[in-house]
C-alpha cells in the first residue's frame, strides 16, 4: 500500500490517562476542561481565529499504540465478531478517530472543548468546523447496530442499597454512568466487560476499583450492592500508576460507609 507522511498539528492535553477512563463515545463524556495545544511557529493562531462562533468541531486524531491485527473484530455491543470498516474500532489499519466536541474558546495556541472520547497527550491532525447543515442525517440508518443503541433492561436499586448507589453516583458519576449504561443494555457476561456470574441470574460487574452486585429478573437489573475492591487490589492499582483521582473517590466512599455504619 502506499505510504503517507503526516504529522500532528497539536497534542490532547486532558485528565484521562488510561484507555478504561473513556467513554464508548465522546457525547457521553464527562471530561469538560480539556484543550488542544497546537505545535508553535505555524501560525497557527491565524489558522484558528475564525473558528470563534462555531458551536462544534470535528477533531482527526491518531490512535497512539492501537494495531490493526484482525479484518473482524468483537465489539461491545455485539456478541458476533463485526467488520473492522462497519466498527468504531481504534483498531484500523489506518488508526485515526474523528470525533465532534463542543467548542468552549480560543486562546492564543489552544483550542478548549468540551466532551471529547480522547486520552492526554493523543495526537491531534487536523481541526474542522461542524456544519449542521452538511454534516447531520437525522433520517440515516445505522445498519446491524440498530436497536443496539437502545435501553432494553431497567435498572432498580435494592432499598437498603440505596444510600450507597446515591453516594457512588455523587463521588464517581462517569463510573456510575457506564454502570447504568452497561445493565441497561446487556448485564450478562461479555468479552468487553467485567461480568462474573456468581449464581443463577446473579453477577457481580467490576468497574475499576468499583464493584456492583445486581441479579437479573426478565428485562429488569436490580442491583443489591455497591462496594469497592479489595485491599489487595487497591494497592495493585497504586502500583500500576492509576489515576489518583479514583483514589480520592474509593476512599470518600469508604469514609461515607463507615459513617452509616458508626450511625
Amino acid at each position: 500500500m502506499k505510504e503517507f507522511s503526516i504529522v500532528a498539528i497539536g497534542y490532547l492535553r486532558t485528565k484521562p490517562t488510561s484507555k478504561y477512563e473513556l467513554p464508548r463515545q465522546a457525547v457521553n463524556s464527562l471530561t469538560t476542561d480539556a484543550f488542544i495545544e497546537l505545535e508553535p511557529h505555524n501560525n497557527f493562531e491565524q489558522a484558528i481565529e475564525d473558528l470563534i462562533g462555531f458551536s462544534h468541531i470535528w477533531i482527526v486524531s491518531y490512535f497512539e499504540g492501537n494495531t490493526f491485527t484482525k479484518p473482524r473484530i468483537l465489539t461491545p455491543l455485539s456478541r458476533e465478531k463485526k467488520g473492522t470498516f462497519a466498527t468504531r474500532s481504534p483498531h484500523r489499519p489506518n488508526p485515526l478517530g474523528i470525533s465532534v466536541v463542543p467548542l468552549i474558546g480560543i486562546k492564543g495556541r489552544k483550542i478548549f472543548v468540551g466532551s471529547n472520547d480522547l486520552l492526554n497527550g493523543t495526537p491531534i491532525l487536523d481541526v474542522k468546523p461542524y456544519l449542521p447543515h452538511a454534516d447531520a442525517f437525522p433520517n440515516a440508518t445505522i445498519g446491524w447496530m440498530e436497536g443496539k443503541m437502545s435501553t432494553i433492561f431497567a435498572v432498580e436499586i435494592v432499598e437498603n442499597c440505596k444510600i450507597h448507589w446515591e453516594m457512588f453516583q455523587k463521588v464517581s458519576p462517569s463510573n456510575y454512568d457506564y454502570v447504568v449504561e452497561t445493565l441497561s443494555k446487556d448485564p450478562f457476561p461479555h468479552s468487553y466487560r467485567r461480568i462474573k456470574e456468581l449464581s443463577e441470574n446473579n453477577f457481580i460487574l467490576s468497574v475499576k476499583l468499583w464493584r456492583i452486585t445486581y441479579s437479573v429478573n426478565e428485562k429488569i437489573c436490580i442491583i443489591s450492592d455497591v462496594d469497592v475492591a479489595s485491599e489487595y487490589d487497591i494497592d495493585q492499582a497504586k502500583c500500576q500508576g492509576y489515576p489518583t483521582e479514583l483514589f480520592t473517590e474509593i476512599e470518600a466512599f469508604q469514609q461515607f460507609v463507615n459513617r452509616k455504619k458508626g450511625d
